[in-house]
């Protein structure tokens, strides 16, 4: 199917080895086992996320400045259309994945130091003034 060529090989050789020193010695020398290794996973992706959101929020409105700018050119029309089409993608992705690591946080045990926080509730009672 693909011809595996020598760099091709060398890329995948060279991919194992980060991988490995990435997640070996986490393992190797955890203390707290792999529930431990999952939090702080989790701890980094939380971090992670709010930041990457900002950033796809940012192409969007990007997207919607270039579409809006460039109305009268249609190839540029076009590029600030697909901008804002995997704008919209990204947005959606990065809160699915979110309320996913919030589900995991809660319902599977997984409770990392850090919190997705909760969603503000309406009040119960009216403040009077």
């Amino acid at each position: 199917m693909f011809k595996k060529t020598a760099s091709y090989r060398h890329a995948l050789y060279l991919q194992s080895i980060i991988s490995a020193a990435l997640l070996f010695p986490s393992l190797a020398f955890a203390q707290v086992g792999v529930l431990g290794f999952f939090n702080g996973l989790i701890d980094i992706l939380i971090t992670i996320i709010p930041i990457l959101l900002a950033l796809a929020v940012l192409v969007f409105f990007w997207g919607i400045v270039k579409f809006i700018t460039n109305a009268d050119d249609a190839k540029r029309n076009e590029e600030g259309k697909q901008i804002i089409i995997w704008g919209l993608i990204t947005i959606f992705v990065m809160i699915a994945f979110w309320g996913i690591l919030g589900w995991l946080q809660t319902e599977l045990g997984f409770n990392a130091g850090a919190s997705l926080g909760d969603l503000p509730l309406q009040p119960d009672v009216i403040p009077t003034p």
